[in-house]
């Protein structure tokens, strides 16, 4: 009888820790959908797992970058769940779609470091980057091309440094950096527009910038811009390979020079 009873319990032990493992499945979203392969393959990689039975819920929370390449498939916020610790992260080579979905990374609310490398996306809601109020370091490298709305990075506004190069910017509406107030360096390259291009623009981060990058910016005057005077803590103006540089002769000339007078050793050439 008591043989019964022992092998009885252990039995229900023994269930009770296959349902309690059986519970916490990676390849699954909360919702019992399956998450996006392709973030599956770069976590099981990340992890030296083979399956995601092998995964448990400590394994995922304890990851703190993150590189997720060759993106694929439908993407949803809730493929990112359990990520909660993550404060780096590389989104590259995703073809998909030409926006991402709003609050995309609500679940990673600790990133401290965001890159999208060689991204389709041409729209930028404002809204995919609700919920990283940490973000200090946004980098968007190699994308197709890209617009800038106002208020664009409205929910993140302790950003330091956002890098766009090696692609192509549309438009660049006159409020794009309205809040910006904490950030140190701004690196912008290819701005195609040439009617936004001025003072306007910069003026949310006068009081911290240091760094302002436009090379090959396309424009054609760039009057306004002689008030970055007022920028006490800029230390790096760089318009290498823009209009203005390549045509230091006629109209420009006098720009150019004013410009030289004005920034001194802050001025990048190159």
């Amino acid at each position: 009888m008591r043989q019964a009873f022992f092998l009885i319990l252990f039995v229900s032990l023994n269930v009770s820790i296959s349902d309690a493992q059986a519970e916490f499945n990676y390849c699954l979203r909360p919702n019992g959908t399956q998450r996006n392969q392709s973030l599956i393959k770069y976590v099981l990689e990340r992890l030296n797992k083979t399956s995601c039975t092998e995964i448990n819920e400590s394994e995922i929370s304890g990851i703190k970058s993150l590189y997720w390449k060759f993106v694929r498939g439908e993407l949803d916020p809730t493929d990112l769940y359990g990520l909660e610790n993550l404060d780096s992260l590389k989104l590259g080579h995703y073809f998909g779609s030409t926006h991402l979905p709003d609050e995309f990374f609500k679940y990673v609310p600790n990133l401290l470091e965001l890159e999208f490398h060689q991204v389709s996306v041409t729209e930028l809601s404002p809204e995919v980057l609700n919920g990283l109020s940490s973000l200090k370091r946004l980098f968007i490298v190699g994308n197709t091309a890209i617009s800038l709305v106002n208020e664009q990075f409205k929910y993140v506004p302790g950003l330091e440094e956002l890098v766009m190069d090696d692609g192509v910017i549309n438009t660049i509406a006159p409020g794009a950096f309205r809040g910006l107030t904490q950030l140190k360096a701004l690196f912008l390259e290819n701005v195609r527009d040439v009617k936004t291009l001025d003072i306007g623009l910069f003026s949310p981060m006068h009081e911290s910038l240091e760094i302002l990058a436009l090379p090959y910016a396309q424009y054609t005057s760039i009057e306004r811009v002689l008030a970055l005077n007022d920028f006490d803590q800029l230390k790096v103006f760089d318009i290498t390979w823009g209009t203005i540089w390549r045509e230091r002769e006629g109209d420009h000339l006098a720009i150019w020079t004013q410009l030289k007078s004005l920034l001194g050793d802050r001025l990048k050439l190159e």
